[in-house]
């Protein structure tokens, strides 16, 4: 934990540089008379397409390609124009490189502090102590109380960690944004040289025009965070605000160099004789963007620095993000939950728009504040690493095939699992000339099984085609039947539809076997309770 004081001087020299605030609730659609319950945000991926409205308060920033970062030249006229910042940190800027970006949806606002009280209370997690001293607390008669007053609800969420940003994110059915995604959503559509939302060149710098410590410390003893969308000039091409004053942003990307960045060629070209100290870590997180404390130089929209993803600052929040790409989130998670598992063997999901099928939803309360996402999403491998469906099928009866990945945010009633991830396993029907295979085997990376129990009561059936779900331990937790057949490739798709004990989500793909004709055609079924997903027309 950083003190107030270490944080509003460590602010003050350029290394904290970034707004950021939540949405703000919006009228209700029943007008100033009522509230009234505003439909989720359902997103479906099937068939290589997302189709459903953008969860509330987020932006779609479309695919693209920019020149990230500043040249040494830009940097040596900014030294000049702003001395009171280390030119060590205004060289991580450096060099100016392409970059290409997939369409993503962005928060309009940054995260308040109502969101992450919401995210707290949703966990049953008490405010961190160290939050609590930094920026959770106000003066009542000359002594400290600890909580928010109510008008401090609407603020941007400040003295937040890095990684709890990323877990509130993540509760919301969210992510933080790539170093890239944010570079590039803040300066699509503008100049080259368009350092500012609102102009071309440092010499645009206006301290009215966002909020930085000049303009946040109007009326005030010392310069604060301010509600969302203050300066109407802070506003990117999409209609992001807040990215260049407020507070600065956490990303989820490590603080290392830009592409071609020399050390020593930038120190001869500025004339420095002195070594550079920049303190690229790749253990650290970037933040981006500029802060209530921040100047010409920090609230540019290339400023960057990093710092470690525990740490917490005065000055720093975060706002989400989420592909465009429904599920592809939350499966990009669930590969990393499932390395230690599978080590290696992760790296065979595809996570292309035609290998995916997934149901995200985002609700929302009557004040269309967000609430807890939910979400089913499965991804299949590339191929199944052998030839043609016959031999596939003669090899999982012993050693089961990973054919993909499922990530659940509900549990499932049949099979019964855990809301997770689970990497699935085909096994073709007969008896295995190993052990039988038990729900609370293990099962190793080969899909070899090591027999730890003699459960009879768990055994898949072997008169019959099923999957195998097995959870990150590597244990085997429960197996569905499955329909495979050998048909032409067919992109993956979801189908959720009302049953008479509930829900049952239907999904279907096909994996190559080698087959340049025909491909493994698998259908599986999994049943929540009635009102977990949303049903599909």
């Amino acid at each position: 934990m950083v003190p107030l004081a270490t944080g509003f001087r460590i602010a003050l020299i350029g290394l904290i540089a970034t707004p950021l605030a939540l949405p703000i609730p919006l009228p209700s659609a029943a007008g100033s008379g009522g509230r009234r319950e505003v439909a989720p945000a359902v997103r479906i991926h099937r068939d290589g397409r997302t189709t459903g409205p953008l969860p509330t308060g987020m932006v779609l920033v479309p695919d693209g390609s920019f020149r990230m970062g500043t040249t040494l030249r830009c940097v040596a006229d900014l030294a000049k124009a702003a001395p009171e910042v280390a030119i060590d940190r205004l060289l991580a800027m450096t060099p100016e490189h392409e970059a290409a970006v997939s369409s993503l949806l962005l928060d309009a606002d940054e995260a308040s502090n109502e969101l992450f009280r919401r995210y707290l209370n949703d966990r049953q997690l008490a405010p961190p102590r160290e939050l609590l001293d930094l920026t959770w607390n106000h003066r009542e008669r000359g002594k400290r109380v600890d909580g928010l007053l109510p008008a401090a609800e609407r603020l941007p969420a400040t003295g937040i960690s890095g990684d709890e940003a990323a877990a509130c994110a993540r509760w919301f059915g969210k992510r933080l944004p790539t170093e890239i995604e944010w570079e590039y959503a803040a300066r699509r559509g503008r100049p080259a040289e368009g350092f500012y939302p609102w102009g071309v060149g440092w010499s645009a710098w206006s301290a009215d025009r966002c909020a930085c410590a000049q303009s946040s410390m109007k009326g005030r003893s010392a310069p604060a965070p301010l509600l969302a969308r203050t300066f109407p000039a802070d506003c990117a091409f999409d209609g992001i605000y807040d990215l260049s004053g407020n507070v600065a942003e956490w990303t989820s990307s490590a603080f290392s160099s830009f592409p071609g960045f020399d050390r020593s060629a930038a120190a001869e070209a500025l004339g420095e004789k002195r070594p550079l100290d920049l303190n690229f870590d790749s253990q650290a997180a970037t933040i981006r963007g500029g802060s209530f404390w921040g100047n010409q130089a920090t609230n540019s929209l290339v400023f960057r620095f990093g710092a470690p993803r525990e740490a917490r600052f005065e000055a720093v929040g975060f706002r989400c993000a989420l592909s465009a790409v429904a599920g592809l989130d939350v499966l990009r998670a669930a590969v990393q939950t499932l390395t230690p598992s599978l080590g290696r063997q992760t790296s065979e999901f595809d996570l292309s728009d035609r290998a995916i099928a997934a149901e995200t939803i985002h609700p929302v309360d009557s004040q269309r504040r967000p609430l807890r996402a939910r979400h089913i999403a499965f991804a299949r491998v590339r191929n199944c690493g052998t030839i043609g469906s016959a031999k596939l099928r003669r090899d999982s009866v012993d050693s089961p095939r990973l054919i993909g990945l499922v990530s659940l945010s509900e549990p499932a009633i049949a099979p019964a699992l855990a809301a997770g991830d689970y990497a699935v396993r085909f096994k073709a029907r007969g008896e295995p000339k190993q052990p039988r295979l038990m729900a609370r085997d293990r099962v190793d990376r080969q899909g070899r099984v090591a027999t730890e129990t003699t459960d009879p009561s768990v055994v898949p059936p072997t008169d019959r085609d099923v999957l195998l779900f097995i959870d990150a331990r590597g244990i085997a937790v429960g197996c569905t039947a499955v329909a495979a057949a050998d048909e032409p490739a067919i992109a993956s798709l979801i189908e959720v539809a009302a049953c008479d004990r509930g829900q049952t989500a239907r999904f279907a793909t096909s994996l190559a076997t080698g087959s340049s004709m025909r491909e493994l055609r698998l259908e599986f079924d999994l049943r929540f309770r009635d009102g977990a997903f949303a049903v599909t027309e």
